[in-house]
């Protein structure tokens, strides 16, 4: 007798195609981004295995991300988005929160932090240190459990215990200025205290962005009088400046408060 059967190959076709799209952006990008260059930023987000669940997207603190969010130490995760009703975003934990300790334990990476997590039973009161707005703020968490969704009943993905995968996130590199900065995401923008913008995370020394008294961890939200959303629209900004323009102006929100510098275009080779 006939029956029905879904083939379970049929629900990962979709996530193949995601990868392969995500690949042929990543070869792509370099020929349409003008004097911008992406450069990958790894990013981890549990999403399956033993123990508990937090619901969070981080990255590793290195010395670039530290100098940016004036840590005193490269150590810890940086915190990108939070999962709405789960464990993080019941205790109170934000996007652009580091994380520094666990359970008493010193965070020294995501890799690290994520097998922690795994390694405790769900249900667990327990207490994190963060550092947010320059100081360190305790807080206390009570550890959750994955939650399936719809499209987790397929027989051949729940034979795969992951605990953590990559999500792609671009940093890019604008060779006139000499910054490597990214695009803003809502929580992120709420975390700053901006409504858009790109935040920088590097600037290169000797380059015009540094003699203009650009920092790592400012927010660009306005270039020559055009509200910016995305490096790829400054890297346009800059394409249509004029030859006799002497400076541009740009408005920055430092430590949540807003700054206008204006950059000598003697400094930019274009």
């Amino acid at each position: 007798m006939p029956t029905n059967r879904t083939d379970p190959r049929a629900k990962v076709r979709p996530l193949l195609s995601l990868l392969l799209s995500i690949a042929w952006a990543c070869l792509l990008l370099p020929l349409f981004a003008g004097s911008a260059v992406p450069a990958p930023l790894p990013i981890l987000m549990q999403i399956r295995g033993g123990g508990s669940y937090l619901g969070v997207n981080l990255a590793d603190v290195d010395a670039d991300r530290a100098k940016a969010l004036k840590l005193n130490d490269i150590t810890g995760v940086v915190i990108l988005a939070v999962q709405e009703g789960e464990a993080a975003a019941e205790a109170g934990i934000k996007p652009g929160d580091i994380l520094l300790s666990y359970n008493g334990e010193k965070i020294l990476g995501a890799q690290q932090f994520i097998r922690l997590v795994s390694e405790t039973p769900p249900g667990r009161r327990v207490k994190v240190v963060c550092w947010r707005a320059g100081e360190q703020k305790p807080l206390w968490l009570t550890t959750g459990s994955y939650r399936p969704q719809p499209s987790d009943d397929s027989p051949f993905i729940s034979t795969i215990h992951v605990t953590d995968v990559p999500s792609p996130m671009l940093l890019w590199r604008n060779i006139l200025l000499g910054i490597e900065s990214e695009s803003l995401n809502d929580q992120m923008a709420q975390a700053l205290g901006v409504k858009q913008g790109i935040l920088i995370w590097t600037v290169e020394g000797g380059s015009a962005a540094q003699h203009a008294g650009l920092r790592a961890g400012d927010v660009l939200t306005d270039f020559c009088g055009h509200a910016i959303r995305s490096p790829r629209e400054m890297g346009l900004v800059l394409q249509q400046l004029q030859n006799g323009q002497k400076a541009m102006s740009v408005n920055v929100v430092r430590d949540h408060k807003p700054l206008v510098i204006s950059i000598p275009l003697d400094n930019v080779d274009r």
